[in-house]
């Protein structure tokens, strides 16, 4: 399961503005002075979570806060206003909070990892947003920025050079980096889990209870990951089952079938299955790169203090 990195705040036609993406070469960000060599034998030891499946809870969460993306692009965010300000134009961004508590929502996770139970099937089907991040940014504030960007005469320049330098004052490039490196982990573990006789024996009993509760085209597991929709539902079981593309509204059909989904799930031990070989792939992985992993928490929460600080300066008032 690889997780796109969040396009900030505003996309207009045409024009992509992904203020938290990698860093581009135009431009250099504050270094972060490495503590450790990620080359090295690992010499440190990390102590792992709680498990906790409800929550998704994983050992790589220890080095990623889920208010790291958005933080940032919020920072870049003030940045770029201010400087659109000083060529007259508006871009007026909207107050986020700092603290990591209001990025995760109490059915998302760090991994963005699509943890269905029945309770979340029954009210929203497979409309739920399992990703970190801020649900404070109204409709309503977006659609002002994309219309900015499209009235103003000779806006994309302009933005792309402030953006420019609001990198040069960020720490941009160092946290895309380790970002990408943590989500390239996430996705390996995540792939290395499929396979062991555990979690296929369970996902032949999740099969077989799906097609107990009348669905034909079931695949052989939730997660495929040789699939483009590796995730259930499948577009073959939507189909099937009747149920519209997935941006359109939430109908019976879909709760009907993500609940059953969610129900055999737990009863064919699927999701205890995975989530055990998950967390057993990250274990490993932690144990092998905890110098590297620690060097990357250490780079975040100094990076953090630079993003704050600008926050401090700049956001406009709650």
């Amino acid at each position: 399961m690889i997780h796109i990195r969040p396009i900030a705040l505003v996309a207009v036609v045409g024009l992509i503005l992904p203020l938290t993406a990698c860093a581009s070469a135009a431009g250099s960000s504050p270094s972060l002075k490495a503590t450790s060599s990620p080359t090295a034998a690992p010499s440190a030891e990390v102590e792992l979570p709680s498990q906790d499946r409800s929550r998704w809870v994983m050992p790589l969460d220890e080095f990623q806060d889920p208010s790291t993306d958005a933080l940032l692009s919020y920072a870049e965010n003030l940045l770029v206003a201010d400087c659109l300000g000083e060529e007259g134009i508006s871009w007026p961004i909207p107050w986020q909070p700092t603290d990591d508590e209001s990025y995760l929502e109490p059915e998302a996770n760090i991994s963005g990892f699509p943890a269905l139970t029945v309770a979340l099937a029954t009210e929203s089907g497979y409309h739920v947003n399992f990703n970190p991040g801020w649900r404070g940014i109204s409709y309503e504030s977006t659609h002002e920025l994309n219309a900015i960007a499209l009235s103003t005469p000779g806006f994309e320049p302009v933005f792309s050079a402030c953006l420019d330098q609001a990198r040069q004052q960020m720490p941009t490039l160092a946290v895309s980096e380790s970002t990408n490196q943590l989500l390239a982990w996430r996705a390996e573990t995540d792939f290395l889990a499929e396979d062991p006789p555990a979690v296929v024996d369970a996902g032949a009993r999740w099969q077989r209870c799906l097609k107990d509760a009348g669905y034909v085209s079931v695949p052989d597991s939730p997660y495929e990951k040789d699939e483009a929709d590796s995730w259930m539902p499948s577009d073959e079981m939507m189909a099937e089952a009747g149920i519209p593309p997935r941006e359109a509204e939430l109908t019976q059909q879909e709760i009907d079938l993500a609940v059953a989904d969610a129900s055999c799930r737990e009863s064919s031990g699927w999701s205890e299955a995975y989530y055990q070989k998950v967390w057993e792939a990250q274990a490993e992985l932690v144990s092998e790169h905890a110098d590297e992993l620690i060097r990357i928490r250490e780079e975040w929460e100094a990076a953090r203090e630079i993003v704050l600080d600008v926050v401090a300066a700049h956001a406009p008032a709650q």
